[in-house]
């Protein structure tokens, strides 16, 4: 699990010196970042940062996909920019929710949902005695008729692109991948006539 935080953090993560954690690419983490996380934790002294850190552990603990983990750390990191993750309020909540209401529901949505995956692991670990995230309204979808490319234009652009852009146009129409799971493929992710994609399944 060690080596794990080790690898991931060399990669993901740097903590900066106003006491904030700044997702960049790439980023460092140092177990040492833990370990003083575990002695404010044991003296009560639980700032942002040691707040952030020690979320992060768990997150990684849980073995949820490195871009899984900088999505959810991203969210809750812009929000202890502005607020402390101990105290902040519902009404916090909702008033950076229509601060960000022109963006894309989707967008909203993801906020929102890692919004309460961290107050939901604050409460557990005993950084808060409440969920402020449990009186904040769901984030509505519209439906939405898929929006399918056509056979010309597959066509069109298979006849203009490179041999690399081809195996992307061919993955996303034929193997159904999304976007994130094409942007992230590596030649050793192919073994043979086997693909490997890291995805949601």
């Amino acid at each position: 699990h060690q080596r794990r935080l080790r690898d991931h953090g060399q990669r993901h993560r740097q903590i900066h010196p106003d006491g904030l954690a700044r997702l960049t690419m790439p980023n460092v983490i140092r177990l040492t970042d833990f370990a003083r996380t575990a002695r404010a934790w044991n003296t009560g002294e639980m700032g942002n940062t040691a707040i952030l850190t020690a979320y992060e552990g768990w997150l990684l603990s849980t073995r949820r996909a490195d871009g899984t983990v900088r999505l959810r750390m991203s969210h809750v990191t812009r929000l202890a920019r502005r607020h402390d993750l101990a105290t902040l309020s519902t009404d916090d909540l909702e008033r950076h929710l229509f601060e960000i209401r022109k963006q894309a529901p989707e967008t909203r949505k993801s906020v929102l949902s890692s919004w309460r995956l961290f107050f939901q692991w604050a409460r557990r670990k005993g950084v808060r005695d409440d969920d402020p995230t449990l009186d904040v309204e769901s984030v509505t979808i519209p439906v939405r008729v898929p929006r399918v490319a056509d056979d010309d234009s597959i066509l069109r652009a298979l006849a203009n692109a490179d041999p690399r852009e081809r195996a992307m146009i061919l993955l996303a129409r034929y193997g159904c991948l999304r976007l994130a799971e094409l942007s992230t493929l590596h030649t050793r992710d192919r073994q043979g006539d086997l693909l490997r994609v890291r995805g949601k399944g």
